[in-house]
């Protein structure tokens, strides 16, 4: 507490400080506490360099199904036909098998 007092003095007598400091630390709760954009929320380009390292790093540069490693595919789990987009949660990386199933799945239900 006594290595404040000094601080506290000056941030009494000088007003405007304590203002741009106050300014600064709701700036930073404000960015922590919002919502944060998922990352591709909204995107329907191509993936990014970001959103391709983020799903291989989260299965562990693995298809989610089988474990295999080479040749790995990103599917959509919600087709975009049906509003899906490149949000996090909505890609899985699979092996060329796995995903050739997945759309299997999607053409007899109608989406493809």
């Amino acid at each position: 507490m006594y290595e404040l007092m000094p601080l506290l003095l000056f941030l009494k007598d000088h007003p405007l400080v304590l203002g741009i400091i106050a300014w600064i630390t709701l700036g930073l709760l404000w960015r922590i506490f919002a919502r944060k954009k998922e990352i591709g929320e909204g995107e329907y380009g191509p993936f990014t360099i970001e959103i391709k390292r983020i799903v291989y790093s989260r299965y562990h540069q693995r298809c989610a199904r089988c474990r295999h490693s080479e040749n790995l595919h990103i599917h959509h789990t919600i087709p975009r036909a049906d509003g899906g987009d490149n949000r996090i949660s909505q890609l899985i990386l699979l092996c060329p098998n796995h995903h050739a199933k997945a759309h299997d799945v999607l053409r007899a239900k109608g989406y493809l």
